[in-house]
């Protein structure tokens, strides 16, 4: 089950083209009452802010998942009042059980943290948000007496502009896709393998969304990209063998072209350290937002 924890505003603006079995709305106290023209106003609100790419991301794999015929229940709820304060993605089927969280407001975060039923404690689960959240982070950790650890902390980057991509030769090089035949060789070079639920989250990211691949001449791949359910572009690896021959950029460029056609935002993770990912892909016309770090904590 996913479920969407928002203001409840003009749903069909938001998740158009959504296709799910079934659509439930659930109220607490704080809930704002149906349709109105603040929650209108809302809704262009967060399109316009820069959380647009996490929203689109989740319509993005509704409807991937729906298309599947997979089950799916959406829900809707709040914690906010007549302004957006904090929005949680949980999609409860993760093996992972990554939860992205955005907020405006800290005492709403805090309060939310502290409260909700939909966070249990006593499970682990991962958690991604804006890095100046941190100290509330930690302090709802110690009062739920729940082990924390820090994994990474990332740029954010975007490709506003697809016209900003230079122009990258791909001649001689054998481009494909990935498939499951491909999960071991993947997983295999992935930081966060050891989670037991790693190679379960690669199988549905190479079966369900877009990925490229660079081809030996033994039709083997020694260069490769996926998507994330996020609709982030990540896991990009190049064999030590086969590095320095501009695979990355070939990659990259392909994955931001699909992307873009599909109508999707083009936008990856980078983390910090990884200065030269940064600048490959600020090279290829990503940008970011200075002022932002997602930062990726996990619990229990």
């Amino acid at each position: 089950m996913l479920v969407l924890l928002l203001s409840r505003f003009n749903v069909q603006r938001l998740f158009c083209g959504f296709k799910c079995s079934r659509v439930s709305f659930f109220r607490s106290t704080d809930l704002w009452s149906s349709e109105t023209e603040s929650n209108q106003t809302q809704c262009r609100f967060l399109w316009t802010s820069g959380h647009s790419s996490v929203l689109f991301s989740a319509n993005h794999s509704v409807n991937r998942y729906a298309c599947a015929s997979k089950t799916l229940t959406l829900s809707f709820c709040v914690f906010a009042y007549s302004i957006f304060h904090v929005l949680f993605f949980v999609q409860e089927n993760d093996p992972f059980r990554i939860i992205f969280v955005f907020a405006t407001d800290e005492a709403v975060l805090e309060e939310t943290l502290r409260k909700s039923s939909l966070i249990d404690w006593t499970r682990y689960f991962g958690l991604g948000m804006n890095n100046s959240h941190m100290e509330i982070l930690k302090k709802m950790a110690s009062e739920k007496n729940v082990p924390c650890r820090k994994i990474s902390v990332c740029h954010r980057m975007r490709l506003e502009d697809i016209s900003k991509l230079p122009p990258i030769d791909s001649s001689g090089i054998s481009l494909s896709s990935l498939d499951e035949s491909h999960i071991g060789l993947v997983s295999q070079t992935w930081k966060f393998v050891e989670h037991e639920g790693a190679v379960g989250m690669i199988r549905r990211m190479i079966s369900n969304f877009p990925s490229f691949c660079v081809l030996d001449a033994d039709g083997q791949p020694v260069s490769w990209i996926l998507t994330y359910d996020s609709c982030a572009m990540g896991m990009l690896y190049t064999l030590p063998e086969h590095r320095g021959k501009g695979y990355a950029k070939v990659l990259i460029s392909s994955m931001a072209k699909r992307h873009h056609a599909l109508g999707h935002p083009v936008y990856c993770f980078i983390e910090e350290e990884n200065t030269t990912s940064y600048r490959l892909f600020t090279n290829l016309g990503f940008t970011e937002d200075p002022s932002y770090r997602e930062s990726w904590f996990e619990f229990n």
